[in-house]
């Protein structure tokens, strides 16, 4: 979390202004590589992680829940994904907890897509590149404990006219002695 103006301190109760709910973090920390530390108070200009929120995700505004003015912040617009791969669990008894994991993962980072393929069951997993999926299989392991495997990726090759344009095609033929003619007007 980035502060942009006043301060922030552990007893301060958040109004989330894009999902419209309370929050109350349980801890402020300081995060420098895999080391957190706990900080009482930070102000504008700090990065900060907010333990505790039940709501929030990335990209959401945090005001103090006294100020009058509810301001909402531009969030983050993320490109499309364009790699995907089946993810597939080694029990059925482990579904569950990799849906839990799935929603927890993608409130951290929304540029992760998780659907259930309807015709075939396969949960279906898109993200920006082949790393950033491998490395969400990797937290499924290391911070869930569920051991999954990703089926070869695939790319979404997108592709679509550039421009507008006209063709006339024109076929004469003689059957049986008498001319037969046709013209075609194709528009892209």
């Amino acid at each position: 979390m980035r502060i942009y103006s006043g301060t922030l301190s552990g007893k301060l109760t958040l109004w989330n202004a894009t999902r419209e709910v309370l929050e109350k973090p349980s801890a402020i920390l300081r995060v420098r590589a895999n080391n957190y530390a706990n900080v009482r108070e930070c102000s504008a200009g700090d990065i900060v992680a907010l333990a505790g929120l039940k709501i929030t995700a990335s990209g959401d505004t945090l005001i103090d829940a006294k100020d009058d003015e509810k301001i909402i912040l531009e969030g983050v617009e993320n490109p499309p994904r364009v790699f995907m791969a089946a993810l597939e669990y080694e029990y059925i008894r482990d579904k569950p907890a990799l849906e839990n994991a799935c929603k927890n993962m993608i409130r951290e980072d929304p540029s992760i897509e998780v659907k259930e393929d309807p015709e075939t069951g396969q949960i279906i997993v898109s993200g920006l590149g082949e790393l950033h999926l491998e490395i969400f299989r990797d937290r499924l392991e290391t911070d869930y404990g569920l051991k999954t495997t990703l089926s070869k990726m695939k790319v979404a090759y997108k592709e679509s006219v550039g421009e507008p344009n006209n063709i006339t095609y024109e076929y004469t033929k003689v059957i049986k002695g008498k001319p037969q003619f046709l013209q075609l007007d194709l528009q892209i």
